[in-house]
């Protein structure tokens, strides 16, 4: 697999509805950096009324954490469209949100490659953590979507922790493949660009015409579960390190490494431990010209 495109060969993970539940897992180590583009476009103390687009939403992180950081009181002043290209997400969210009464939420199936929605609607808008995974057109495009002076953020990983863990587990088999480097995968993830370094979400938010561009590099020691847990939040990098192996046995090889690396974990810290992995992201904000 060599770019980003490829991935496409993995959508059909997106329509199965087990996907979204194992997916909010994976908020443990995107939450953070969704609360500090929230902190960086002042919206923890917002004046007035919000309209916030969280595209490629997913399960909500960025969501979840704007209803956190707004006091109840003015939830009513709060409109939140989530979009993402699977269903399940949205109906994860969808039924995360009533059970939260999270009123001002809406949800809608929207691709990525081709935005259809109202101009100049939004004061902010955040890509957490997807905006690699989209087309270079997607951030100049979500820059018409916001109203004029509105606030948009964007999140990458720097570093993700995961890598070794997956070369012991793999290390383990009777005949084990060879494991993509770190930088291989990453250069998939990212379509050959470097969303991984600051300059670039820097450079990326200026051509796209905002101002006021700030971009941080945060470090967070997230908490992955179990063991059993840590595993199923793999199963979409795995189908990823997968597609650089021969493709009569991807499926096998997948399931073996998985149980591996389960037992790996549980070795470090027990079967009810809880594992711990460093993530390093970078967060990029920026203000549409009034």
């Amino acid at each position: 697999m060599s770019s980003i495109n490829e991935i496409s060969e993995l959508a059909n993970q997106w329509s199965d509805p087990s996907t979204a539940t194992k997916f909010a897992i994976s908020e443990r180590a995107t939450a953070p950096f969704a609360k500090l583009m929230l902190q960086k476009t002042h919206l923890t103390h917002p004046e007035g009324k919000v309209n916030i687009l969280d595209f490629a939403c997913g399960t909500g992180a960025v969501t979840a954490a704007a209803y956190a950081a707004i006091p109840k009181e003015n939830w009513g002043n709060v409109k939140i469209l989530g979009t993402d290209v699977s269903q399940p997400m949205l109906d994860f969210l969808k039924f995360r949100g009533e059970k939260a009464g999270w009123s001002g939420l809406e949800t809608k199936i929207v691709d990525g490659r081709d935005i259809t929605l109202p101009k100049e609607t939004h004061t902010h808008l955040f890509i957490n953590f997807a905006v690699f995974a989209l087309p270079p057109s997607t951030v100049p495009a979500c820059a018409a979507l916001l109203q004029p002076g509105g606030r948009i953020g964007v999140s990458s990983w720097k570093y993700a922790g995961w890598h070794t863990i997956v070369e012991r587990a793999v290390a383990r088999l009777s005949n084990p493949p060879t494991v993509p480097s770190y930088d291989q995968l990453f250069d998939v993830i990212h379509d050959g660009r470097a969303w991984d370094t600051p300059e670039y979400v820097t450079q990326t938010l200026e051509d796209a015409g905002f101002i006021d561009v700030d971009v941080v590099i945060q470090k967070e020691r997230v908490d992955c579960g179990t063991p059993e847990q840590f595993a199923d939040t793999m199963f979409m990098l795995m189908g990823l390190i997968a597609s650089f192996w021969e493709e009569n046995k991807r499926a096998d090889l997948t399931q073996k490494v998985l149980r591996e690396l389960k037992k790996v974990v549980e070795e470090e810290i027990g079967r009810d431990g809880r594992f711990v992995l460093e993530f390093e992201g970078i967060v990029g904000v920026g203000r549409k010209p009034e």
